[in-house]
This record gives C-alpha cells, sequence and structure tokens, in this order.
C-alpha cells in the first residue's frame, strides 16, 4: 500500500504545488524534472525491494537425502 501511496502522491504534490500563487512566488514550487527524477529513483529502489521478497520462495537448497527446502523456512520441504 506504501508504493501506490508514494507513487500516487508525489506527481499529485508536484502538481498542487506549481498551481499554488503563494509556492510560486516564493520559489517553492517543485521542478516538474525534479520530481520526475525522484518519482523514477523511488520506482528503482521499491522495484529491487519487491522483487527481492517476491523471489524467496525461490531459494532453495539440497538436502543430502535429495529433498528440497526453502532456504528462509527450513521447514518446509
Amino acid at each position: 500500500m506504501f508504493f501506490w501511496l508514494v507513487a500516487g502522491t508525489l506527481p499529485s504534490l508536484g502538481a498542487l504545488t506549481n498551481c499554488i500563487p503563494f509556492c510560486r512566488r516564493r520559489r517553492l514550487a517543485w521542478e516538474k524534472m525534479k520530481t520526475i527524477s525522484t518519482l523514477g529513483q523511488f520506482l528503482q529502489v521499491s522495484f529491487t525491494t519487491m522483487t527481492n521478497v517476491a523471489l524467496v520462495p525461490f531459494m532453495c537448497y539440497a538436502h543430502p537425502n535429495g529433498a528440497e527446502s526453502v532456504l528462509k523456512y527450513t521447514e518446509a520441504l
């Protein structure tokens, strides 16, 4: 849920700060390219994290008797 919240909030806040006259006068408005760059960095980090979590069930090791277990959950054959 955090992923979708951040991915939707960053562009929304960027657009909002450019619409508010107070932010534009004081140069507090977010720059479009910097906002896109920040969102891209967040997506890259999130992709790596989610891929790591998704691949945990596929990391296995072999027992001497020929059976295999999941590395993180050794009781599962």
